[in-house]
């Protein structure tokens, strides 16, 4: 069954980052797809990351959705199956706290892009997909910026672009580079603007 979800914020209908989780009697796990669109199979439950609009090929079974934006929102689960009559389904998520409309915000000063084993082709636009789908504030990339095959190392100039494309009013996407290295470990630098 092909299927549409469309997630928005309940109070101001903006489209809402959103991770999806899709479980039913005798489905296989469904994952999202790597930059290089393979099954982004990982560690933890399968998930699918959105921009707050999703479509796709689903197995032609009852199947329950949970639709979560972490931190912030109330998470929601769907029921979808092949005789819906309605192929696209849109859900507004009521939002229980406003951590930034009381100072709070959430994110990690020193977030790989690429790590270890690198067995997932990820660049720069997925992670940052990712981290505002699972309810960032921010995020500091840093290391390799690719492990997709054939796919140029970014430049300075190409990862602050990449970042700026990335930040929107609701996320600010940083770069840096780990140093120094050495046998006590390593500093993330946290960059600033006066």
């Amino acid at each position: 069954m092909r299927r549409r979800l469309i997630v928005r914020d309940a109070a101001t209908q903006r489209p809402l980052p959103v991770r999806l989780s899709f479980h039913g009697s005798g489905v296989a796990d469904i994952w999202g797809r790597d930059a290089a669109g393979q099954d982004l199979t990982y560690l933890g439950p399968p998930r699918i990351w959105c921009d707050g609009d999703w479509e796709g090929d689903l197995p032609d079974l009852p199947l329950t959705v949970s639709i979560s934006h972490l931190y912030e929102y109330v998470t929601q689960q769907i029921k979808l199956a092949p005789d819906d009559e309605e192929e696209t389904h849109t859900v507004l998520l009521d939002r229980h706290c406003c951590p930034g409309g009381e100072g709070w915000v959430a994110g990690d000063a020193h977030q790989h892009v690429v790590h270890g084993e690198a067995e997932l082709a990820i660049n720069l636009p997925l992670a940052t997909a990712i981290s505002r789908a699972e309810g960032v504030s921010w995020m500091v990339y840093d290391a390799r910026f690719t492990s997709v095959q054939g796919e140029a190392e970014p430049g300075v100039d190409e990862k602050t672009r990449l970042c700026a494309e990335a930040s929107t009013g609701d996320f600010l996407a940083l770069w840096a580079d780990e140093y120094p290295k050495h046998d006590l470990g390593h500093l993330a630098a946290f960059p600033l603007r006066d």
